[in-house]
C-alpha cells in the first residue's frame, strides 16, 4: 500500500492508501504516467480524452502556462530516482494540496478577456485530438 492523492472531477482532494496494482481501476482503464516534477508521477486514463472522460485539473508550467489538463480521474503518487512508484511523503502532500486540492472548472483554464463556453473548449480540445492521433 502507498499514500496517494486521488482527484476526482468537481471534487477536492483526497489522501488515502491504495494497492499500486489497482491504480486502472481508479483511473477506469489503462494507465498513463506523467512525471511532472522529480519525486511525483501522476497516473490517468490514457484514453480518457478520446473517451470524453470529464476535464479536471490543469498542469502548469513554472510561469503559470497551461501545460495539459486531464481529464477523468487522477492518481498522484510518489516516484523515486528510478521512477518507481512509492508513497507521498508529508512535505508532497502539503505542496500537492496547494496545487491540486481543489477542483478546477472550464473558467479556471481561460483567460479573463477570452469568452468561450465549456462546448467552445471541449470542442477546442477535440480539434487538437484530430490532429495529434490524426
Amino acid at each position: 500500500m502507498v499514500r496517494a492523492m486521488i482527484l476526482e472531477p468537481g471534487c477536492d482532494a483526497e489522501v488515502r492508501f491504495i494497492c499500486p496494482k489497482k491504480i486502472d481501476e481508479l483511473v477506469d482503464g489503462r494507465p498513463e504516467f506523467t512525471v511532472p516534477h522529480k519525486g511525483i508521477c501522476i497516473a490517468v486514463n490514457e484514453e480518457g480524452k478520446i473517451k470524453g472522460l470529464p476535464l479536471n485539473r490543469s498542469l502548469l508550467d513554472d510561469d503559470g502556462e497551461i501545460l495539459d489538463i486531464f481529464a477523468g480521474t487522477m492518481v498522484i503518487l510518489g516516484c523515486n530516482d528510478k521512477e518507481e512508484i512509492c508513497s507521498l511523503t508529508d512535505e508532497q502532500v502539503v505542496l500537492l494540496l496547494a496545487e491540486f486540492g481543489e477542483p478546477e472548472t472550464p473558467d479556471d483554464w481561460v483567460d479573463d478577456d477570452v469568452d468561450l463556453t465549456r462546448e467552445d473548449l471541449h470542442h477546442i480540445l477535440d480539434e487538437v485530438i484530430d490532429k495529434l492521433f490524426s
